[in-house]
């Protein structure tokens, strides 16, 4: 089974590849070096501005 964990949310790239550099050698963590992953999000922005329906495709 996989497990998902949220490191934080940040304000730039940079401060979230930082965070990454900061743990990547940490207990758990260590065992998955290549495992860490960014998203980005855009805030302040309607997701669903149209509305949502089982069709709608997640963005």
């Amino acid at each position: 089974m996989m497990q998902f964990f949220e490191l934080g949310t940040f304000t730039s790239r940079e401060l979230a590849e930082a965070a990454v550099q900061r743990l990547v050698l940490q207990p758990g963590f260590r065992d998955y070096p290549g495992g860490f992953r960014l998203f980005e999000y855009v805030v302040d922005r309607d997701v669903y501005p149209e509305g949502y329906d089982a069709d709608t495709p997640h963005r």
